[in-house]
């Protein structure tokens, strides 16, 4: 499955594209409301919610948390597992999933300790915000959970004018995955 993830600009929101094997799937708006962020999904091809995914960032001096629910009924945690190499873990109630940073513009997820998709920023110049992912995952790979990663990917480190990425990793990209 190749998912591209193109952010657009908005003036008060951050608003994204999200092509699933070349074609647009869905829309994605992040807006604040309650002092959180929430990032709805919405297909392409009607106006209802197609997944709703929301945010709510815990304030952290080292460390980012976040509570992930989607839809109603899955709720998970995300928080930092390492501040200098920004690698990430996510409980799900029966599964933990890992995105683990690499040098660079990558990062790789983890499900299980098996690697199931990599993330990589394509550009290193973001004018106007305007930041686009790639985002290679297994085909049978839980494609909210997916998103919800690349958009809070997005949130953490989009943000930059310049990005050159990160310059310390707990472990090297594996170059030879590919999806299955």
């Amino acid at each position: 499955m190749n998912i591209t993830i193109q952010q657009k600009a908005g003036l008060s929101t951050q608003e994204y594209v999200i092509a699933v094997n070349g074609k647009a799937h869905y829309f994605a708006f992040e807006a604040y409301r309650n002092f959180h962020t929430h990032i709805d999904i919405l297909s392409a091809k009607g106006i209802k919610p197609a997944v709703r995914i929301e945010i709510k960032r815990h304030k952290s001096l080292l460390n980012e948390k976040f509570t992930i629910r989607i839809a109603e009924d899955k709720v998970l945690r995300f928080e930092g597992a390492s501040f200098w190499y920004h690698d990430y873990a996510i409980f799900d109630s029966e599964v933990r999933y890992e995105i683990i940073g690499h040098r660079g513009l990558s990062a790789s997820i983890f499900r299980k300790s098996e690697q199931i998709g990599q993330l990589t920023k394509l550009n290193i110049i973001s004018v106007l915000g305007k930041d686009r992912y790639q985002l290679q995952a297994n085909e049978n790979a839980d494609l909210q959970m997916l998103l919800a990663l690349a958009l809070i990917w997005d949130h953490l480190y989009g943000n930059r004018v310049v990005d050159i990425g990160q310059l310390f990793q707990s472990r090297a990209a594996n170059r030879e995955w590919k999806p299955k």
